[in-house]
């Protein structure tokens, strides 16, 4: 019984290359309430954030890789650490050194496309000469930034109604958990996104209609995020580290036709989506500032920024946690501070609407004035911590989160508040085809109401006024809890949908189907969830006044 004891709870880190030396994995496994994972590399006397990964999860151990992959070899002259945060505030650290990373075959060399049309016109960058796009100007319905506006509103303001049909999908299985944390950006039907789980270090332009790739070009390490400036002629790109930090390009002005570069700076790791306003770029690096450049490379100035998430922007005002816990408006042309709010805890990601920005701080949702950083609203009562941005439609906010079943069971849970008041509106539980099938994220909304709400079994499309889902898609089979942070994204007709396994496109309408959806007011739903080898039904009621309810069997 002790060996078994000692086995349960010996809890590990571990760390290898590559056999070419250009990747680093780190396996891990870790004990129950973890919120967030770094991983920091020595390099010269000083600390640098390679990544970050956000737990979604806080129930169960985590057990997982963290996958860096470079261009440059390894030349055994760092160490790296993982520093673990849980959610009671405490961590821990757990060194590896780079002298003693074993060696070990992680990385897949097998392409899920294939390339045989792209040329190389230099080290590291292809195109495919037969399907070059050239600019035309803005594309109207580019999705450029995190939650499509420097708001992260989520809302699309074009129409878009099912069905949904499948056109194309990529497996990413393989790419390890921090791929839930790369986010894209789409504009002249070009999809931009690395190609994981092999190329996580090649930024590609994927024909959104068919999935061939039109260029690719490596660059330094992960490619994590990238986004489109307002006229869509420029593509940025921000990438995790390279073994050389000094000296490593991190963040790339890219032609998005042609994968051609037009500048490049050297910034620690860029992880979160930048933030494109007029003809300037607000870049945040990963544990250290929000830098402002303008679309030609010009640096303006830079302030101190703490959390994980891209700053947000309204009206001449940029908005960012500094530290983590306190909420700053700043002036987005000079930098200069505005006012500031302090919060109780870390503030989650930031969206503005209705003259507030909304943040969560732990289980809390708060409403800050956007010009005096007075709180207006505060909603408490949510089951764990929150970090999704909380979007909106006509005056409403809309937060999804998981729900914690018997057993092993997870329940998607979407809520409707009224922005000004708090009052809610909709408390919908949607489950799972399977039992951890309900791993979600932030819905989005189109235009005339529709909302659509993924999590990893389902996309349900749902009526905003009412809150009732009238159109389900269910999703291809995999053995995953985790949603990628920033998808889904919808381009045109498209809605482009991930998770740690994958990426998946669909094809859906733009007109009201023939047939209107039924009315679902009164429909009794059953929700099925499963322990310890029994079944049973959780029943959600229309109503909260009493109902005669028999069951016949």
């Amino acid at each position: 019984m002790k060996l078994l004891i000692i086995f349960l709870f010996n809890f590990y880190v571990k760390g290898y290359l590559s056999p070419d030396s250009t990747g680093v994995k780190i396996d891990y496994h870790l004990g129950k309430g973890v919120s967030k994972i770094e991983v920091v590399y020595e390099y010269k006397g000083k600390n640098y954030i390679v990544g970050e990964y956000r737990n979604s999860d806080f129930e169960k151990d985590l057990k997982d890789k963290f996958i860096w992959v470079t261009k440059k070899k390894w030349r055994k002259d760092g160490n790296l650490k993982l520093i673990v945060f849980y959610i009671d505030k405490s961590k821990k650290e757990y060194f590896i050194s780079g002298r003693n990373l074993q060696i070990a075959d992680f990385l897949i060399k097998e392409k899920s496309f294939k390339k045989e049309n792209l040329v190389e016109i230099e080290k590291g960058h292809y195109i495919n000469p037969c399907l070059i796009k050239t600019y035309q100007g803005p594309d109207k319905y580019a999705w450029r930034m995190s939650g499509y506006d420097a708001q992260h509103s989520g809302y699309y303001p074009f129409p878009l109604y099912p069905p949904l049909n499948f056109k194309w999908m990529k497996n990413w299985e393989g790419s390890g958990a921090q791929i839930t944390e790369v986010s894209g950006c789409i504009a002249h039907d070009m999809l931009f996104l690395p190609d994981p789980p092999h190329d996580l270090n090649v930024i590609c332009a994927f024909d959104i209609k068919t999935g061939e790739i039109l260029w690719e070009r490596v660059v330094t390490a992960n490619a994590m995020t990238s986004g489109l400036c307002e006229g869509d002629s420029i593509l940025f790109v921000g990438t995790w580290i390279g073994f050389t930090p000094d000296s490593d390009t991190t963040f790339y002005a890219l032609d998005p036709f042609t994968g051609n570069l037009k500048w490049a700076k050297i910034l620690r790791s860029i992880q979160v989506q930048p933030v494109v306003v007029d003809t300037f770029v607000y870049v945040r690096r990963s544990g250290g500032n929000i830098c402002l450049f303008t679309y030609r490379g010009k640096f303006l100035w830079s302030v101190s920024s703490d959390g994980f998430y891209s700053p947000a922007y309204y009206n001449e005002r940029i908005y960012h946690a500094y530290p983590n816990n306190v909420l700053n408006a700043i002036d987005a042309l000079t930098g200069n501070p505005l006012w500031n709010f302090e919060a109780p805890f870390e503030i989650g990601e930031l969206s503005v609407h209705d003259n507030k920005v909304f943040f969560f701080a732990y289980d809390t949702l708060f409403g800050v004035n956007l010009f005096s950083g007075i709180p207006q609203l505060k909603i408490i009562g949510f089951p764990h911590p929150l970090w999704l941005p909380v979007h909106f439609y006509d005056k409403k906010i809309w937060v999804s989160h998981v729900e914690y079943g018997a057993g092993d069971t997870i329940f998607s849970r979407l809520k409707c508040f009224d922005s000004r008041t708090g009052d809610l509106y909709f408390d919908i539980y949607l489950s799972p085809k399977d039992t951890n099938g309900g791993g979600t994220i932030s819905p989005l909304f189109t235009k005339n109401g529709v909302g659509w709400l993924a999590n990893v079994d389902y996309i349900y499309v749902f009526n905003s006024l009412n809150g009732i889902v009238f159109d389900t898609t269910l999703l291809p089979e995999f053995p995953t809890c985790e949603p990628s942070h920033f998808f889904p994204i919808i381009y045109k007709n498209y809605y482009i949908y991930a998770h740690r396994d994958l990426l998946c496109i669909y094809q859906a309408d733009t007109v009201i189907p023939d047939t209107n959806p039924p009315d679902t007011n009164y429909v009794l739903k059953f929700y099925p969830y499963f322990s310890l080898g029994n079944l049973y039904l959780y029943l959600s009621l229309p109503e909260q006044d009493e109902i005669s309810l028999k069951l016949y069997d």
